[in-house]
């Protein structure tokens, strides 16, 4: 592509489009246009600078420093300041050996438009994974992890787990990067209109963060307190939270839950008469059920309250003589 326009600078578009190419179509697309009006800032300050400067070399010199220094530094955190600080660098440089011009710039855009469009040709044509499917199925694994994470709490505190503070920390932190990297990755669906109602993918990743925290909260607390109390009945609890992760996975893949367990599953007589942490990890497990129904809520609206009617109606049904 990049022979298009130019014959010895064919390799400015081969590295945006090498770059460019994400893990799913909507991500190439937001980095291809990033990556334009990144290269379109940078040419605009680095030829803009050179300019005013005069093509002093005291200007280009320290320029060139800062720029390496910058573009090295973001590499790993923006591609975008990746790009500004890279079209900055080569700018810099052209301008020292004296062959920058309107023209150099000219083609430096052209070359980042071809490798960009390349890339968003590949992604949607040769590689069609969508966005949405993506997000989807890492919704999946980390709501897998996170029903993981909550099982060997309940564990702990049935006696049956002695894992330490120290491994269901590493545990939680690394469900956490995996959760940062979803964010990345929605970063096309987060732009679509309806994002923020209550069943966008604003909402579904808040209760996927909320799950995480109350899960994590509840196994620091079950290496605290140990083996709990015959007062809190840990077994039925730890099977209706297994149930409801099962439900909130159903969910997403699209079918309604077989089986969601509601809040009132959850109250424990004298509840206020437990030990202060054996009180603390009964809350917990609470809230992280409650997380998981209205995850499931925010994937299919009012799935849990007619979940719940058809459980009353099938209870009546059997209880009724």
């Amino acid at each position: 592509g990049g022979a298009l326009s130019t014959s010895s600078h064919q390799y400015w578009a081969a590295m945006p489009a090498f770059q460019v190419l994400a893990g799913s179509d909507g991500e190439t697309k937001v980095k291809g246009i990033e990556r334009v009006l990144a290269t379109v800032a940078g040419s605009g300050f680095a030829f803009g600078l050179a300019i005013i400067a005069g093509h002093n070399p005291f200007v280009a010199i320290p320029l060139l420093m800062v720029s390496t220094f910058c573009m090295a530094f973001t590499r790993a955190v923006s591609s975008p300041w990746t790009s500004f600080w890279q079209t900055i660098l080569l700018a810099t440089m052209y301008d020292l050996i004296g062959i920058l011009s309107v023209g150099t710039v000219e083609l430096r855009l052209a070359e980042t438009a071809i490798g960009s469009l390349v890339a968003i040709a590949v992604s949607a044509l040769v590689l069609p994974t969508r966005t949405r499917a993506k997000v989807l199925d890492s919704m999946a694994s980390i709501v897998g992890r996170q029903a993981a994470l909550a099982r060997t709490a309940f564990a702990t505190l049935l006696g049956q787990d002695s894992r330490g503070r120290a491994d269901l920390a590493l545990t939680g932190r690394e469900i956490s990067q995996s959760l940062n990297n979803l964010e990345t990755v929605a970063r096309p669906v987060r732009r679509d209109p309806g994002s923020l109602e209550s069943g966008g993918i604003e909402a579904q990743l808040s209760c996927l963060w909320a799950t995480l925290a109350y899960a994590e909260h509840l196994a620091r607390l079950a290496t605290e307190q140990g083996a709990g109390t015959e007062r809190v009945p840990w077994r039925k609890l730890s099977l209706a939270t297994a149930d409801n992760f099962e439900a909130a996975q159903t969910a997403l893949l699209g079918a309604l839950p077989r089986r969601i367990h509601g809040p009132e599953t959850f109250e424990v007589a004298d509840a206020a008469d437990l030990g202060v942490v054996e009180r603390s990890a009964l809350l917990q497990a609470e809230r992280l059920n409650q997380s998981l129904l209205e995850l499931i809520d925010a994937l299919g609206p009012a799935t849990v309250a007619s979940m719940a009617d058809e459980m009353h109606a099938l209870y009546r049904r059997r209880h009724t003589p």
